[in-house]
């Protein structure tokens, strides 16, 4: 089919959708004349949409346009009961112009799916061939439980087709059908569909066909159906200043076509009525209509035909929820209401701020916290690092201008608002951020360089690289922040993410042109509160620098103010408010900032203020103007989910004569349990921004080929957000181990590959990720943190059978890389990494017997400091162990040979390393600022990229016993900025 031709398939098929069926008819014969072929092509397409809603609905109905051929296709033959690839196909469940979706069993991982296959002609319109399958790589990244998982895209003697999610519930569209919903579900169901769209339009995916057939309710909530293949789309201009629609978004502009309109025409927003361009407000507007029809009965547009329903969203108003049902909250009206506001400029800008209101409203309706049975259940640390921790921010803002509101209580944090000011995706998270004084900017960064927006209209400029722009994997760091007169900012280019002062720059960016460099060998940390001077450290450390410096404003006149002392190190310098003193974080030699201590710049010894325990650190501090001083303790707990701390927050007054403490510390918000960093306030504190970092931690499976070179596509086996790392499979290759917080505090599931829901091992205070099969593959080795009031100190190695019960302790220590590594049968080994000679030796033990801590195996001199990898072969016989600072391995016999090394060619940086099965080969990624491609390394060196992820943070596999499958870890990280303030 040519251009010209699906062109006018597609006109055709968009006006038609709009009349009612028996008018479609008499349209068809006036529009299409004797041009029979035509006519079949947008019937078929018509039937399509009416028949496919039974399942998935319908995919991109514009794809579809361009994928009929120019003559109805023949029947094809059933694939029921047939076999193709790993996949048994069980039964027929829906047919239509796009092609037949199955039921199908993948033999591989004994699971349910549904394969939706694209009819045999799309092989003849690339064009159209490209599309989809741009777009349905993009809805296979949306890794979210309230939206239905794409598991691959494949292909059937050259018919591609989706492996899908297969779903167990029932449509929205039958929920509504019996009357309007509870209002505590209608809530909690809108929150998890906001909660969604949130994570699809991060990516840049709009659904453009919203609506209650396309919502499917589980047993664990809402699911958003047919996500991603409608439309990826760039985010939206801001409203006020926006004259002309945006132009296409990562999609080639051939690719796209402004003009349709697409979507179900009672869910339509106004601009889609028009044939106009659209963004993701678009899905808002929708989703209000599905809001408005869950908490009423009835949608909130009709008419006796589809033309008639068009023009009742074009011209008119809703009448008000609660006049169709008084049950319905005046809150949650209001909600639906801004959500239907024809101006997409009116309504929610984005999906988070809607959300934001959803849940307010559900703690309003549930005030005792308790959860709707319909919601999905989401790791504490990330609603901590949203909701809560934006609370903690307003309240230190806040605290500058009223003291003595923490005590009696005339803060009125229910007034607070907290919004989301950027939507980037994991790929392009924002690193860094600082909000200018005025409170009228933001800047921030990402992998694209420096942005800066106007926070009232949203506009956005990008600042322009530099005359020398940055070498690949620099990065650009904004903590120094802005001039008082808010005019301009400083920033920090550190060569990569982990590089020190020694390898970074200082820049300041003003209102126009690209940055100018200050300084070579340099790290800012602040600017005076006159703008005078710009402190910055030299000399890097693993944490901060050795000496602080002051420079002018344009880069000159820098002198030395102090270094530090005892080989530890200085870093978070904050100007006292009459700027003759600097408060700072003071690092010990292993890098842990332990004290806060303040200066006079005109000399003199240091002035103590806080002194932390150990196993206690730093976390940042805030000299507000009217002399107290901010900081928060962290500490990593028992009852934190993997990986993440704990945060005490307290104030404290210091006398700007002596810089000490006027009087003792004082605790604020003990409602705030996590640790909270990158805050930045305006000169007056009515603002506050942070940025908040949600980790997603997925295991997929794949199938290893012969050689250990090749994997078959990955299909995604956890489903649950949040922390999820592998720690083995079980004997028979059927199940895989594995530590998670998806539910809560982290715990140790066991999860078969044919299921989807994980069966609890173990659940204590302190699970780590870090977790092992005995060689028996009968028990889990596992490692939780020791409670600080224990007076024995280390962490435990814990066993707890594989099939569920008790877990006992083995033995305590302080264990690299996590915890124990173990063989596979007939070997019978498991060993533990520990440092030793004050961190210039790692030395391998054996665990054995009762005692646990059995013989040496091992030792190896090593650098203090390093990053040490390590891993036990599967017969035994040897350890492969890396520093992840290079992309050198050492093999180390147990059996007498001499250890030998290899450099892995054409790689720098290492990550976890495992063995195949076979032990011939080593599996471990290369981190690097584009992503952790998962490699397959020979014991010469040469490596295969087995798998790579764009934009993962960290990779690493564990192959099943036989060596036929192998369990992935993709580590991602999707950061965005928000702001804390009153409406």
């Amino acid at each position: 089919m040519g251009p010209d031709r699906w062109r006018r398939v597609e006109e055709l098929y968009h006006t038609a959708s709009l009349l009612e069926t028996d008018e479609r008819g008499r349209f068809l014969r006036a529009s299409c004349g004797a041009d029979d072929a035509l006519r079949t092509e947008v019937e078929s397409l018509l039937a399509y949409q009416g028949r496919a809603e039974a399942f998935i609905e319908g995919p991109a109905l514009d794809v579809a346009a361009r994928l009929l051929a120019s003559e109805e296709p023949p029947a094809e033959p059933s694939l029921s009961g047939s076999t193709l690839a790993s996949f048994h196909i069980l039964e027929k469940l829906g047919e239509g112009g796009m092609g037949v979706v199955y039921e199908a069993e993948d033999t591989r991982l004994g699971r349910k799916v549904a394969l939706k296959f694209l009819p045999a002609t799309v092989a003849g319109d690339p064009h159209a061939l490209e599309r989809f399958r741009r777009e349905a790589r993009a809805a296979s990244a949306l890794n979210h439980p309230n939206i239905c998982t794409i598991y691959s895209v494949q292909e059937h003697a050259g018919r591609p087709f989706i492996e899908m999610e297969r779903l167990e519930g029932e449509p929205l569209r039958e929920r509504i059908a019996a009357g309007p919903l509870e209002m505590d579900t209608v809530v909690a169901l809108a929150g998890q569909m906001t909660d969604g769209l949130a994570a699809a339009h991060a990516k840049g995916i709009v659904h453009r066909d919203l609506k209650p057939g396309n919502v499917f309710i589980t047993a664990r909530g809402a699911k958003l159906l047919d996500f991603g293949l409608a439309k990826l789309e760039s985010a939206p201009a801001a409203p006020e200043r926006r004259r002309t629609p945006p132009g296409p978004g990562p999609l080639d502009a051939s690719l796209t076509d402004p003009g349709s309109v697409l979507g179900t025409a009672a869910y339509m927003s106004p601009e889609q009525a028009r044939g106009e361009d659209v963004d993701w407000r678009t899905d808002l507007f929708s989703l209000g209509a599905v809001l408005y029809e869950m908490a009423t009965g009835c949608a909130p547009f009709g008419g006796p035909s589809s033309a008639a329903t068009r023009d009742a969203i074009l011209s008119q108003e809703p009448r008000p929820p609660r006049e169709v049902n008084p049950a319905v909250p005046a809150d949650l009206e209001a909600i639906v209401l801004k959500a239907l506001r024809k101006d997409r400029g009116l309504r929610y800008q984005h999906a988070s701020e809607m959300h934001a209101d959803l849940e307010r409203l559900r703690r309003d309706l549930d005030p005792a916290g308790a959860a709707p049975v319909t919601r999905a259940s989401r790791p504490r640390w990330v609603w901590a690092l949203g909701a809560a921790a934006a609370l903690f921010l307003l309240l230190v803002a806040r605290l500058a201008l009223q003291p003595s509101a923490l005590s009696s209580g005339a803060l009125d944090i229910a007034r607070m608002r907290v919004r989301q000011l950027t939507h980037n995706s994991s790929e392009n998270s924002v690193g860094s951020s600082a909000i200018s004084p005025d409170g009228r900017y933001v800047a921030y960064t990402d992998r694209t360089g420096i942005q800066v927006r106007t926070i009232a209209t949203g506009e956005m400029r990008r600042v322009p690289p530099s005359e020398n722009p940055p070498a690949p994997g620099a990065v650009w760091d904004l903590a120094p922040g802005w001039f008082p007169d808010g005019t301009r900012f400083v920033a920090n280019l550190r060569a990569n993410e982990e590089a020190t002062a020694d390898s970074s720059s200082v820049w300041v960016v003003g209102p126009a042109g690209g940055p100018r460099k200050l300084r070579d060998g340099a790290e800012a940390y602040s600017v005076s509160p006159d703008g005078s001077w710009i402190a910055f450290g030299v000399h890097g450390a693993a944490r901060g620098t050795r000496e602080v410096w002051r420079m002018g404003a344009d880069g000159g006149e820098a002198q030395e103010l102090f270094e530090a002392a005892d080989g530890g190190s200085l870093a978070a310098i904050s100007w006292s408010p009459d700027g003759r003193r600097v408060a700072y974080l003071r690092a010990d030699g292993s890098g842990r900032f332990t004290a806060i201590e303040t200066r006079d710049l005109a000399g003199g010894s240091p002035a103590p203020v806080v002194q932390v325990a150990e196993g206690e650190a730093l976390w940042g501090i805030l000299w507000l103007r009217d002399g107290r001083l901010l900081y928060a303790i962290g500490q990593a707990s028992a009852d934190t989910s993997a990986g993440t701390f704990n945060c005490s927050h307290w104030q404290v007054r210091i006398d700007d004569r002596t810089g000490r403490p006027v009087e003792g510390p004082s605790r604020i918000a003990q409602w705030q349990s996590q640790c909270v960093g990158n805050l930045s306030v305006t000169a007056d504190a009515h603002r506050a921004v942070f940025l908040q970092w949600a980790f997603q931690d997925v295991i997929h499976v794949a199938d290893l080929e012969p050689g250990g070179a090749r994997i078959t596509v990955p299909t995604r086996l956890t489903l649950s957000e949040g922390r999820n790392i592998p720690s083995g499979w079980t004997a028979d290759g059927r199940a895989v181990v594995f530590v998670s917080d998806g539910r809560g505090p982290a715990a140790l599931f066991r999860q078969p590959i044919d299921g989807e829901t994980p069966e609890l091992l173990a659940q204590e205070p302190g699970i780590t990720g870090a977790a092992r099969l005995t060689p028996d593959a009968a028990s889990v080795l596992y490692v939780a943190l020791v409670r600080p009031s224990d007076p024995a100190g280390g962490q435990r190695l814990m066993r707890v059978p594989v099939s569920g019960g008790a877990s006992q302790e083995v033995l305590r220590g302080e264990f690299v890389d996590g915890g124990a590594r173990c063989s596979v049968r007939p070997s019978d080994l498991c060993a533990i990494a520990e440092r030793r000679a004050f961190g210039r030796r790692l030395v391998f033990t054996a665990v054995e017997g009762p005692e646990g801590r059995g013989r040496e195996l091992a030792r190896l001199d090593i650098v203090p400091g390093g990053d040490y990898r390590w891993a036990l072969a599967p017969d035994g016989s040897r350890l492969a162990v890396l520093d992840a600072r290079a992309a050198s391995i050492r093999l180390l016999s147990l059996a007498g040979e001499p250890p030998r090394s290899f450099d892995v060619a054409g790689w720098r940086t290492l990550g976890y390393v495992s063995w195949t099965a076979d032990g011939q080969r080593l599996l471990v990624p290369s981190l690097d600022a584009r992503g952790a491609p998962l490699l397959s390394v020979d014991l010469a060196g040469n490596a295969t990229v087995l798998w790579e992820q764009k934009g993962s943070l960290g990779t690493s596999a564990i192959p099943s016993p036989d060596g036929r499958r192998l369990a992935i870890w993709t580590r991602g990280r999707s950061g965005n900025l928000w702001m804390a303030d009153r409406p």
